[in-house]
């Protein structure tokens, strides 16, 4: 069987279309995909602990191979990124969760995976490929715009390792003045960029727009 990344995974892009009939039919690939991969995982359990089981092994390897179909369990994440074949289908899965964040939701979401793939593009940033992160960089300036989700702050995170040049221009351009969300985001990420001393955010910094400050130590 053909295991290439494209065969495995290509069809993902269609997760992200602009055309609905697209992404509908790319969801139900999903879920045929997950069903399969949950059957054979149940077949496996069924013979987990009978370790001189011949079929033991077989059940395992091809709960494997339907895993690696799945999506984003196929993703089998690996370092460096920056030369991994997989970031494509990494960022198209983050992706998803930003434009169609309804469908994502219904089809396959996964909070821990989001917060740990944002986590290792946040410490490997700058050894991205300029394209990975110019997409990144939008994927950041459509978050600033929407309503807040499980886990965005991991994507503030992700804004204070941006080594690109515009960006600063980028969220200039998303603050017009206003004491809109998006404004006030926009303004955050750009104190941030402005003072990498500050302590690690915390969700509700970037939730309501509250700048983190520095510990104080009590007096004894």
């Amino acid at each position: 069987m053909d295991t290439t990344w494209e065969t495995r995974l290509g069809w993902t892009a269609g997760l992200v279309a602009d055309d609905p009939v697209v992404r509908t039919r790319a969801r139900r690939r999903l879920v045929a995909m997950r069903r399969l991969m949950h059957t054979a995982l149940r077949r496996y359990n069924e013979v987990w602990s009978r370790q001189d089981d011949p079929e033991r092994q077989s059940r395992w390897e091809h709960y494997r191979l339907r895993q690696s179909f799945s999506f984003p369990e196929g993703l089998g994440l690996k370092e460096p990124l920056g030369t991994w074949p997989g970031l494509p289908y990494l960022i198209r899965y983050l992706e998803w969760e930003v434009r169609y964040p309804d469908e994502w939701f219904a089809t396959a979401k996964n909070w821990t995976a989001k917060e740990v793939l944002l986590r290792h593009l946040t410490r490997e940033f700058a050894d991205l490929p300029v394209a990975a992160k110019r997409h990144l960089v939008e994927l950041i300036v459509l978050v600033i715009r929407r309503d807040y989700h499980v886990e965005d702050v991991s994507w503030a995170r992700l804004a204070r390792a941006v080594d690109l040049p515009d960006f600063r221009q980028r969220l200039a351009g998303v603050d017009d003045g206003s004491s809109s969300i998006p404004a006030k985001r926009a303004r955050f990420l750009l104190w941030l960029l402005d003072h990498p001393e500050a302590p690690q955010l915390r969700r509700t910094h970037w939730h309501h727009g509250r700048y983190p400050q520095p510990r104080r130590h009590r007096r004894r």
